[in-house]
């Protein structure tokens, strides 16, 4: 592709005899070096952070192994924030947190920056969430100012999984619940016959995506009555249905006449209409944390007033399970008590269910509080800032981070920037006003950048891990360690242009910076060498108002030794002034 525009390449490509790239050793060799090199391009970009952030995320590739991708985040001198990909790892015959563990110290000691390590985030496995064994907890060990920041919506997942898994009869309601969108997603007839009956279809169901349970739960709950309806229906006309389908139906028509499924699905959706408004706010507000902080509390005392209500559900149980209704719990110990006994039998069920759920509601969110200091940069709350300054968050910054501000100077520029008007202008949470590289709130900009943005949100992939998880899928993982980082990280080589380009050249109000964005996007397929390349960036000086001997300059500058011709990089400057030629005939040619 590279030589259908640069005739030299492909002359080299016709006539060479020693090298002409089609070996696939040279090209194993080439792609290893290019990743070394972009290795250390990385590594140099590292020694220059102040702090970084460790994010890793499990997947399973084609060959169901399980694969760890690893990435580093970090604020450059400029106040960029990079996120840059370094590997895939098979993880699929050790998953402990040792073997995890020592995964994560090899990626800080090969990067040198476990010192500057000052968050931490993951993805996947459970042991990974896990507050006492778990690989956050060890990397803490080893270096005390790293956070952990897991998202928060993940964090609610885990507090029902947990739920179903310490509770017997809350594992089996689950387990039995799913077989009602398995049942009907198993075939299109009975697809069919379920949009014909009720005009609703089961939502898919994840196995740690706990609001597609809610959606489930809410959906049988509130179309019960038309659910058995076709059931029975099934039932009563074998002759329209096969066999499997006949006893499927009687099985899960027994399902939704059982009184114990029934309480179950009782108190689940009375839960889930507040879990799941509360994991909508986890979703779209994780940058406030008081925010999401007084939504988690107000959780909390809603399944503690539920609490207090069983007598009432259990009322409209016994109302609806007459002796004409739906059967009464198979159970012989169960059948055998009296009326009261059995009432606070699963009086006893229902607060463990409860009980359950808010006590792991309070451990896995009992650590938010090391989160408050990401409010001392949240625009919004700049106007309260001026009247009374936020002791509390500015406490919260000591206590994580103490070792790395000078926090009389930090205070006194807080002051300044909370009184002043245009920085508050921008209302969009976690938006950073740009402040000078040697000033203490940039320091403080810094950690709230890496931060902030590991809270990772279940539904929207918002760091670099989205840019490979189409790429996770992989069988040769050497070769692809090699190939990937060069596919998602190869603005890297492209750095010297950005860099001759000062972010002062505007054009159109938009900066130089920006608009060598748009040189990467259009010149990278065409080769870092090739002179369409060359030509294209000289087009670009052109619109610029560059002279030929400012574009000979510039282009001395990023392109070196392999630059076109000082003639041709005038001729091409002529060219473009009098419009004889564009890069669009260029192209073609």
């Amino acid at each position: 592709m590279l030589a259908r525009y640069d005739s030299d390449l492909h002359n080299h490509l016709e006539s060479s005899t020693a090298f002409r790239g089609s070996s696939p050793d040279i090209q194993n060799e080439l792609i290893h070096s290019v990743s070394e090199l972009m290795t250390m391009e990385i590594k140099k970009e590292i020694s220059k952070a102040n702090y970084v952030s460790l994010i890793l995320d499990e997947t399973s590739d084609v060959m169901n192994k399980c694969q760890l991708a690893s990435v580093l985040r970090y604020v450059t001198a400029d106040g960029n924030v990079e996120e840059r990909f370094l590997r895939f790892t098979d993880v699929s015959s050790d998953r402990s947190a040792n073997s995890l563990f020592n995964h994560a110290l090899e990626i800080l000691n090969d990067f040198e920056c476990g010192p500057k390590l000052i968050a931490q985030t993951y993805d996947g496995a459970a042991v990974m969430a896990s507050q006492h064994a778990g690989v956050q907890a060890k990397i803490r060990e080893q270096y005390p100012n790293a956070i952990f920041v897991h998202c928060y919506a993940h964090r609610l997942n885990l507090v029902l999984a947990q739920s179903a898994s310490f509770i017997k009869e809350v594992k089996v309601f689950f387990a039995t619940l799913s077989g009602f969108r398995t049942f009907f997603a198993k075939s299109t007839k009975r697809t069919e016959a379920l949009d014909s009956h009720l005009r609703k279809r089961f939502p898919s169901i994840a196995p740690t995506r706990w609001q597609y349970h809610s959606r489930l739960a809410e959906t049988v709950h509130e179309y019960r009555e038309g659910i058995e309806n076709l059931l029975v229906s099934i039932i009563e006309e074998p002759e329209e249905w096969d066999v499997e389908t006949i006893s499927s139906a009687r099985g899960l028509l027994s399902l939704l006449r059982d009184f114990d499924f029934n309480f179950m699905l009782k108190i689940f959706s009375s839960i889930f209409p507040y879990s799941g408004a509360l994991f909508k706010i986890l979703q779209t507000k994780r940058s406030d944390i008081a925010f999401c902080n007084t939504k988690i509390d107000e959780f909390k005392h809603h399944m503690q007033r539920l609490r207090g209500g069983f007598d009432h559900l259990w009322s409209e149980m016994e109302n609806v399970f007459d002796s004409n209704g739906p059967t009464r719990p198979k159970r012989i110990r169960i059948d055998s008590m009296s009326g009261e006994e059995r009432k606070n039998s699963y009086k006893r069920l229902f607060c463990e269910i409860i009980d359950v759920v808010c006590q792991n509601v309070s451990v896995r969110f009992s650590e938010n509080a090391t989160l408050l200091f990401l409010s001392l940069l949240d625009a919004r709350y700049f106007p309260m800032y001026r009247t009374s300054f936020p002791e509390k968050a500015f406490s919260c910054l000591k206590e994580n981070y103490g070792a790395f501000f000078d926090f009389v100077a930090l205070k006194s520029e807080l002051l300044v920037m909370f009184s002043d008007p245009d920085m508050a202008k921008d209302k969009t949470p976690g938006s950073i006003p740009s402040v000078r590289t040697s000033s203490p709130i940039n320091s403080t900009i810094e950690p709230q950048k890496q931060v902030s943005a590991s809270v990772k949100s279940v539904e929207k992939h918002i760091h670099g891990l989205n840019h490979v998880s189409f790429l996770a899928p992989v069988g040769c993982l050497a070769r692809w360690n090699a190939v990937v980082p060069g596919g998602i990280e190869f603005c890297i080589f492209l750095r010297p242009l950005t860099v001759a380009l000062s972010p002062q050249l505007t054009v159109g109000g938009r900066t130089g910076k920006l608009e060598a964005k748009a040189v990467r996007r259009e010149c990278w397929p065409f080769g870092a060498l090739s002179q369409f390349e060359q030509r294209a960036n000289i087009k670009f000086l052109f619109k610029l108002g560059k002279s030929a001997s400012e574009t000979q300059l510039t282009m001395q500058q990023v392109y070196g030794d392999t630059i076109l011709k000082k003639s041709a990089v005038y001729d091409w400057v002529s060219r473009f002034k009098n419009g004889q030629e564009t890069l669009e005939d260029d192209q073609s040619r």
